[in-house]
């Protein structure tokens, strides 16, 4: 499966893994799972693993996903959303998903670092910045 998740009950954080490559079609099945998943609650934090990825998204995919997500602001508003990823092509094309997303209210930030982007969620009021 090339889009996976798990709960992390310690951290109250749901995990979603990208491996290989995945668009708008395996996305949505994804978040319909989640949504059924009897550990998640509405408004946990998300971290998006984009490390194993190949290569960056289809920017017409993250259009579509940041659609979605804009068109549910209940859903999404107020959620923090940590995006892992390796290199500059994944790092500009999540940026954009950040950007594409702020309809929603969800705030998206994009790390290279996954202790920085656990510390970041773990955070009771973060100091604005970038995605």
């Amino acid at each position: 499966m090339p889009i996976h998740h798990r709960i992390d009950p310690a951290l109250g954080v749901a995990w979603i893994e990208v491996v290989g490559s995945a668009g708008f079609p395996e996305v949505a099945a994804l978040y319909g799972r989640l949504k059924r998943d009897p550990d998640y609650r509405a408004g946990m934090p998300l971290v998006i693993d984009e490390r194993r990825r190949d290569g960056a998204a289809e920017t017409i995919d993250v259009r579509g996903i940041a659609r979605a997500v804009s068109g549910d602001p209940r859903v999404f508003e107020g959620v923090r959303c940590a995006v892992l990823v390796i290199g500059d092509a994944q790092y500009g094309v999540s940026r954009m998903f950040a950007a594409l997303s702020e309809k929603s209210g969800m705030d998206v930030r994009v790390f290279r670092d996954e202790d920085e982007a656990v510390e970041w969620l773990r955070e009771k009021d973060p100091a604005p910045g970038p995605p």
